[in-house]
């Protein structure tokens, strides 16, 4: 699955980075130049109390010449919702879903009103991150769940697809 993480943060970044570790093509978009500066270099580390693994990803600060993804996961601010969105409309297609696992109330209507609420997924995840440096993020996912659901609370295929791809990249998942 080709993934854009809009709001590529410490939280953005472990969700993308994990996706992009179970073999998903995954940008990370940032207003961060240092971060996005040491992702191109050296990659993405992600650290936990076991282990340091390093992850070969895209990241940039502009969205102007990305591909249209299977899904955009948006973790900016709630109060940036609907600025991030208008500006990542263009990569928006037919069969693109917006997943918002942001904190807050009403960022899935945001999203739609731009974008049309069916393609929005909402979700809500315990994982955790802390941006150590540029390229480095410390991070839990061991049994730290994640809930995601249609809007309206149907268990579609494409909603089955992506809890298939958080498994995959070991989020403890529920639909």
């Amino acid at each position: 699955m080709e993934v854009c993480v809009l709001g590529a943060g410490s939280l953005g970044s472990v969700i993308g980075g994990t996706l992009a570790l179970a073999g998903h093509e995954v940008t990370l978009v940032t207003r961060n130049r240092a971060h996005v500066s040491a992702v191109r270099s050296d990659g993405l580390h992600l650290v936990d109390d076991r282990d340091r693994v390093r992850v070969e990803l895209a990241a940039t600060t502009t969205l102007a010449e990305l591909p249209r993804p299977d899904l955009v996961v948006v973790l900016v601010k709630s109060f940036d919702t609907t600025g991030a969105i208008e500006r990542a409309r263009h990569l928006i297609g037919p069969d693109t879903v917006v997943l918002t696992l942001q904190n807050g109330v009403g960022c899935e209507e945001l999203s739609g009103d731009v974008v049309g609420l069916e393609h929005v997924i909402a979700g809500r995840t315990f994982v955790g991150g802390s941006m150590i440096a540029p390229g480095v993020v410390e991070y839990g996912v061991v049994g730290r769940r994640t809930t995601l659901g249609e809007l309206d609370g149907s268990l579609s295929p494409r909603l089955q697809r992506i809890g298939e791809a958080f498994t995959d990249a070991g989020f403890p998942v529920d639909l």
